[in-house]
């Protein structure tokens, strides 16, 4: 009886009776999501303006007018004894003004914050070939203060001038800055010859007594 039994309760639990529900869960059923249809708005078209080119207006014509010739003969420069030379020496503020347009000008006087120069403007009525131009280096005495000596003489050489076109010169001495001592008595040649001599120059030759 007991293996029937055992036998029983095994057929039971491998396979259950009708009476024994099997507990069901109930299938999810699919949610169903409406898509929403994308609006398709109507293409706007943007209406560029138009360009309009304008051919640029013609350039007026501008005559420009030469720079006027200098007065010729030169005002108050002064002759040489054959009369178809001049020259004026220069006064500080007339040279700077004339250094302020010219760069060359501000070079070639850059040896005059060391040594006693001088500015002459030549002109002439010829053309020269160059310009050979002599003056004196002058001081105060140093036995009577109220007499000027001369310090050393000056030749300066430059280049040579079309006629009637006037050029500013510079004259560098080799005697150093001081209270006192100045370029003067200038004299300026303008020379025809073929020059044999350095140009442009300057010989200083110091007086014997100085």
């Amino acid at each position: 009886m007991k293996s029937k039994s055992a036998i029983a309760l095994a057929v039971l639990i491998a396979f259950p009776s009708s009476s024994v529900a099997a507990t069901t869960k109930p299938t999810p059923k699919p949610t169903v999501r409406a898509t929403a249809k994308a609006t398709v708005k109507p293409t706007t078209k943007r209406t560029l303006p138009k360009r309009v080119y304008h051919r640029p207006a013609p350039r007026k014509h501008i005559a420009v007018s030469p720079s006027p010739s200098p007065l010729w003969p030169p005002v108050n420069f002064q002759k040489n004894k054959s009369g178809d030379s001049y020259a004026k020496i220069l006064k500080n503020e007339e040279l700077i003004g004339l250094a302020s347009a010219s760069p060359a000008l501000t070079s070639a006087l850059q040896p005059c914050s060391q040594y006693a120069c001088a500015a002459v403007i030549v002109a002439s009525e010829n053309i020269c070939s160059w310009w050979n131009i002599t003056s004196l280096v002058t001081g105060i005495s140093s036995v009577d203060t109220t007499k000027r000596v001369t310090l050393g003489t000056l030749r300066t050489l430059a280049k040579g001038t079309p006629k009637q076109r006037y050029e500013t010169i510079i004259l560098v001495s080799s005697e150093a800055v001081a209270d006192g001592v100045r370029v003067e008595g200038i004299n300026a040649n303008c020379m025809s010859s073929t020059p044999t001599e350095t140009i442009p120059g300057n010989i200083y030759t110091p007086a014997s007594n100085s």
